[in-house]
């Protein structure tokens, strides 16, 4: 009450003024609310375009892998690589917006994890481009292989036993051939079993044709020759199938490592949540 008693006997101009004054004060605290509030409004809003952001440069990242496992297009090397660093600068963005000692120890782990994914994939890469050189030495092998069936067939009689034993370990290495082409699609245990029996097969149709050529030192020799060149042919697929397997390894790690980024929304899943 004697407030309100002074208040009432202040002049007007007092009392006009002291109302202003209280009006910008009122005005002052609502603004330095607003601005706070709308800082930490652009500041969630950034922390969330920058996450999806980076989600989005690691599906990029997939896509560039799957397009160079497809094609082998070099392109999609350096996108891998641009994508990646792009991912971690977004991570490192992310630690910096939240200001935060466990989100940064997140985002410490997702530049760790993106290291690691392309250090795989590099691995993956190089791995495929020894398997070039196997594809390679195999073409070459194959054409010695048939020169040298070749010289046999001109220096036997044809439809003799020596002659159609030739046909037969040409026939066998052909299927030798297809099985390997049929591992290198499918890439399967069972495919390699196959292909490995396939140049079994064929090493022993050249025993027989060996054997049967006995005495003879020039038909010897040849036999000698495709045995050698169904020996280095052995040797290709065993580095081919050891970096097959050593491809499956990095192709395993690298998926549980982005499916532990990029999380499921199903409930059930081991990486729901991210």
């Amino acid at each position: 009450m004697n407030i309100l008693k002074g208040w009432g006997n202040l002049k007007l101009g007092v009392r006009l003024i002291a109302g202003f004054l209280i009006v910008i004060i009122l005005a002052g605290v609502v603004g330095i609310v607003g601005i706070n509030a709308t800082s930490s409004v652009q500041k969630s809003a950034a922390i969330v375009n920058d996450s999806d952001a980076l989600h989005e440069t690691l599906l990029e990242a997939r896509r560039a892998e799957k397009n160079w496992i497809m094609r082998g297009d070099e392109k999609y090397l350096t996108e891998v690589k641009t994508f990646v660093e792009e991912g971690q600068a977004l991570a490192d963005s992310i630690a910096g917006e939240f200001e935060n000692e466990e989100v940064a120890k997140e985002c410490d782990v997702i530049d760790e994890n993106l290291d690691e994914y392309y250090a795989t994939f590099l691995d993956y890469v190089a791995k495929a481009e020894e398997n070039n050189v196997s594809l390679t030495e195999w073409t070459k092998i194959g054409a010695d292989f048939n020169d040298v069936v070749a010289q046999i067939r001109e220096e036997t009689p044809k439809g003799g036993d020596v002659y159609l034993q030739a046909d037969k370990l040409e026939v066998t290495f052909g299927l030798m051939r297809v099985a390997a082409i049929y591992f290198i699609k499918d890439r399967s245990e069972a495919r390699w079993e196959a292909f490995s029996q396939a140049m079994l097969n064929t090493k022993a149709e050249n025993k027989i044709l060996a054997e049967m050529v006995a005495g003879n030192t020039e038909l010897t020799a040849a036999t000698t020759a495709i045995d050698n060149n169904i020996n280095q042919y052995i040797e290709q697929s065993g580095y081919y199938h050891e970096n097959v397997l050593a491809q499956n390894a990095d192709e395993a790690r690298w998926n549980n490592i982005t499916s532990t980024m990029e999380g499921s929304a199903e409930k059930g899943n081991e990486f729901y949540g991210g």
